[in-house]
């Protein structure tokens, strides 16, 4: 490999190598600090927030216990009551939430495997059920600076749907892709490579629209199982993709993922049409 070009594409490309960056801690990451809960929930947790900053609603399942974090945003201004107001409808949202994972043994027998995804694209369709949450549910509500927060757990023996309409698959299919990505990425924090895979797996199989960035998803779960033959094919199928789909970015990352899987002649290629993307965007 000619290490001179790799030095100027170094300096030239300034895209971050890996998936995934840390968020850091925040007013909500000091809270559920001192909640009653195991770390592996709270890692969960953080997880999720980290790959889906954007959103106001965030579940993780852990050893048979449902936990759900939601954050409303507080208008400046706000008196005093409604702030309060705000926290619960925060705490009422979490235990619908927990309904809906509850919904989501229906949806396993249809085929959908993954339960987490399931709720939170029920949220997504806002589908209508109902039902009770039995004695065992527990939860923390308040509020920060900007934010009403409300935190809700229990097992998952725990939850009864009395009665639910499922939405129609046109409506449930493309919310569920949506929320496979981030639950992937979320378990690749967590350092559950193998169950990363097996929600890209699925993806798959159900043809969901997905980003380039998947496949290189896919290939640093495959390097983390030591299985390099595979995330070297996750990246070159990513450069076999017109020139127009494809950014500076994108393909400087392809290139280090070959270039960890020994394949240095395919990576310098790499390099090189990233250093012409990037000439093209100037």
């Amino acid at each position: 490999m000619r290490t001179g070009l790799i030095s100027i594409l170094l300096a030239l490309v300034t895209f971050k190598s890996g998936a995934y960056s840390p968020s850091g801690s925040d007013h909500i990451d000091l809270w559920i600090g001192n909640l009653p809960m195991p770390v592996s929930a709270r890692e969960a947790l953080r997880a999720r927030r980290e790959v889906s900053p954007k959103s106001n609603q965030w579940l993780t399942e852990q050893d048979g216990r449902v936990y759900v974090l939601v954050a409303l945003p507080l208008a400046a201004g706000m008196p005093g009551p409604v702030r309060i107001s705000k926290s619960g409808v925060a705490e009422m949202k979490a235990r619908h939430a927990l309904l809906l994972y509850a919904v989501g043994e229906h949806f396993e027998q249809l085929g959908y495997s993954n339960r987490e995804a399931i709720a939170q694209a029920l949220v997504a369709v806002e589908a209508d059920t109902s039902g009770r949450l039995l004695r065992g549910v527990q939860s923390r509500a308040t509020l920060l600076a900007d934010q009403a927060v409300a935190f809700v757990w229990t097992d998952v023996k725990n939850l009864s749907v009395l009665r639910h309409r499922p939405p129609s698959v046109e409506q449930f299919l493309p919310a569920y892709c949506v929320a496979l990505y981030p639950t992937a990425q979320a378990l690749f924090i967590e350092n559950q490579y193998s169950e990363a895979l097996q929600i890209y797996q699925a993806m798959h199989q159900l043809q969901c629209p997905r980003p380039l960035a998947y496949f290189l998803d896919a290939a640093d779960c495959f390097l983390a199982l030591e299985q390099p033959q595979d995330a070297g094919r996750m990246a070159r199928h990513v450069l076999t993709q017109p020139d127009a789909a494809l950014s500076s970015a994108i393909v400087e990352r392809a290139g280090d993922i070959l270039h960890q899987c020994g394949a240095d002649e395919d990576a310098e290629k790499a390099y090189e049409l990233a250093l012409g993307l990037l000439q093209q965007q100037r």
